[in-house]
């Protein structure tokens, strides 16, 4: 067993000064970049997971969102895409399309029988060109941490969000997975900040990272993922203290990235922008569609219960699911789902609200390689567990009413035309109008503006650039 532990740390060391000696190599053969484009301009994203339309009259009490709102313009209502989850939400911002075009159409990879599916990590994986594509392009500084979808990203400060699901050591994923030389300075600087993957460290974190990037390298975009209000949204449910002392912390967050914005002389030249993914409901039942798929046949499984075959699975996606059917000349499968999602829906106690199939989720901007997707009524959401008995169970509480066993208390991924299930938009700055209220927008049209606020223009967008805030007009 020592000898496995010392040749595992052995391997570990040889592939970090291999990417080291890879990355000094291309540095030394390099040409050095051309000046920007825009090389005045900077602009700041960030995401604060989960911010909602409903936090408004909250942050607007707190200091640092109030400068922001006082003297920028802001959105009260931002309309989400759909499926309203973080990976295919924050895409659509560097996009401007919805997820039948940029192609992330879950937080999860399609992966029938894995308990713990990988996400879309990769950058690769996006078929639109990204603000981060654009900004290379026109040979800008881009700096992202934690941003999701932008792991192997082409940028030129890179902490990615990925983290391991298959026993992988999390430093040496993410080294090879975003900008080894950085990465590992950020986790040599300020790893002692972390617990893991545990808020409010992480994003105490993220924003060290994010402070010293704006600093020290006065990258032209930087792209920065806060999750911790998401988190305990999920936890504790949509509305706690909890979730109100994390906006409290997201707040100082705010603060210490504008004070490094300030710190490095770019302040003036800068364009803040926060913004939320998507909205939030309390839940209390979650669905199992994949045990109901699995009673009528359609999932085969060994005596351990581990899936060996299946006919159609179910993707959840928390709020909505997507169901693929294995062999689409299977007429008896098509069948079948058919009437069990017809029966569900009919059964007030299932929680099954809305059936579309590829058409009708083409309508919704999300047709992709599923041919059906449903959604979840108010209160409940859908799991992937083929495993039990239940299709429909109840969330069990805990006796201090504060979190909730196996399962969340509050989630995402509903259809974002849901009443009162919306987001934030706030943007302050160069190039921002100030006072400006906008009563709603669309999530897709964050990418054109942010792009504007660059110099730049996202072709193939489907949201439309936010004129009214704009100081030339």
């Amino acid at each position: 067993m020592k000898d496995i532990l010392i040749s595992k740390y052995l391997l570990i060391i040889f592939l970090l000064i291999s990417c080291l000696l890879l990355l000094f190599i291309q540095l030394r053969s390099s040409p050095q970049s051309s000046a920007t484009k825009a090389g005045s301009r900077h602009l700041i994203v960030i995401s604060v997971d989960a911010l909602h339309a409903s936090d408004l009259e909250a942050i607007k009490k707190l200091p640092n969102f109030k400068m922001l709102m006082d003297n920028g313009a802001y959105a009260q209502e931002v309309v989400g895409v759909y499926p309203s989850l973080t990976y295919p939400s924050h895409t659509s911002v560097l996009t401007g399309t919805n997820p039948d075009k940029h192609g992330i159409y879950n937080n999860e990879l399609f992966q029938p029988g894995v308990k713990e599916p990988e996400w879309y990590w990769y950058a690769k994986d996006i078929q639109q060109l990204t603000l981060c594509d654009l900004a290379k392009q026109e040979k800008m500084k881009v700096g992202a941490i934690f941003w999701p979808v932008l792991a192997g990203a082409k940028i030129d400060y890179n902490c990615p969000e990925i983290w391991p699901v298959k026993g992988q050591n999390q430093i040496l994923l993410s080294l090879t997975s975003g900008t080894p030389l950085f990465t590992l300075n950020m986790y040599r600087k300020f790893s002692k900040m972390l617990d893991g993957q545990n808020q409010p460290n992480l994003d105490n974190f993220s924003t060290a990272a994010a402070s010293w990037l704006i600093r020290e390298k006065r990258p032209n975009l930087v792209l920065l993922h806060l999750t911790d209000t998401d988190s305990q949204r999920h936890r504790y449910g949509f509305k706690s203290d909890e979730v109100t002392e994390s906006m409290a912390r997201q707040d100082l967050r705010i603060g210490q990235l504008i004070e490094a914005a300030r710190e490095a002389g770019i302040y003036d030249n800068t364009t803040f922008v926060v913004l939320g993914d998507h909205g939030f409901l309390d839940v209390d039942y979650k669905i199992n569609l994949n045990i109901a798929l699995r009673q009528a046949g359609l999932i085969t499984v060994d005596s351990e219960g581990k899936v060996i075959d299946w006919k159609a699975y179910a993707n959840g996606a928390d709020g909505s699911a997507q169901i693929v059917i294995k062999d689409k000349e299977d007429l008896d499968s098509k069948q079948a789902v058919a009437t069990i999602l017809q029966q569900l829906k009919e059964d007030p106690l299932s929680g099954l609200e809305q059936i579309y199939n590829r058409e009708g989720a083409a309508q919704k901007g999300v047709a992709g390689y599923f041919d059906y997707m449903v959604e979840a009524k108010e209160g409940y959401y859908f799991v992937n567990n083929w495993w039990g008995q239940e299709v429909t169970e109840i969330i069990e509480q805990k006796i201090d009413g504060q979190d909730k066993k196996a399962g969340y208390a509050a989630t995402h991924g509903y259809d974002p035309l849901k009443t009162g299930y919306r987001t934030l938009f706030l943007a302050c700055g160069a190039g921002v109008k100030p006072g400006v209220i906008l009563p709603t927008i669309n999530l897709i049209d964050e990418g054109p503006t942010l792009a504007n606020f660059l110099g730049l223009s996202l072709s193939g967008a489907d949201g439309r650039l936010l004129n009214e805030i704009l100081a030339d007009n």
